[in-house]
């Protein structure tokens, strides 16, 4: 309730704060379209020395997962590196679109090839559709290649990548 009304000092004047309550927060602000506000109450979790886990920057990915790529990156990086979280897939997932999104292909199949799990039908769903939102036939061909060899019969990744092929860019 408190991000829904922009809110959030009763939140902050809680004493129990704790790590969940924190994540409720950043992820309210998150399915609000507040990624400004997500990345504020991630910077004052941090500052009241809570460690942040994989659904704290599930959230914050989240919400940086449409604009504030290089913020992104930064925290996908200090997720590791700094608080020693190895990412999961959904993280995974947000960083795809974070780079597909704005047509960073390069970057978001590098991670793709490189990420530590292997790669589910979401994350080559999520690069398949940054493919037909920027027309890169190419790389949506490949992507649809591997969304059906690991999901031959899933009528839903079916329709997906019929619809991609029905929308012209899929040559070949």
């Amino acid at each position: 309730m408190w991000s829904c009304n922009g809110d959030a000092a009763g939140f902050l004047g809680n004493e129990s704060k704790n790590v969940c309550t924190w994540n409720a927060l950043i992820s309210a602000f998150t399915m609000n379209g507040r990624g400004e506000a997500a990345l504020q109450a991630f910077s004052k979790m941090i500052m009241e020395n809570l460690k942040p886990d994989g659904v704290t920057f599930l959230g914050i990915l989240c919400a940086l997962s449409r604009s504030l790529v290089d913020e992104g990156k930064r925290n996908f990086r200090i997720m590791e590196e700094e608080f020693k979280l190895h990412p999961g897939i959904e993280q995974y997932k947000y960083m795809v679109d974070l780079l597909g999104q704005p047509g960073l292909f390069s970057e978001a199949l590098h991670l793709v090839h490189n990420m530590d799990l292997k790669a589910d039908p979401i994350v080559w769903q999520t690069l398949l559709g940054a493919c037909q939102t920027h027309h890169n036939a190419p790389l949506g061909r490949y992507a649809a290649r591997k969304l059906l060899e690991l999901e031959p019969t899933n009528a839903h990744k079916l329709c997906f990548i019929f619809k991609y092929i029905c929308s012209g860019f899929y040559v070949g």
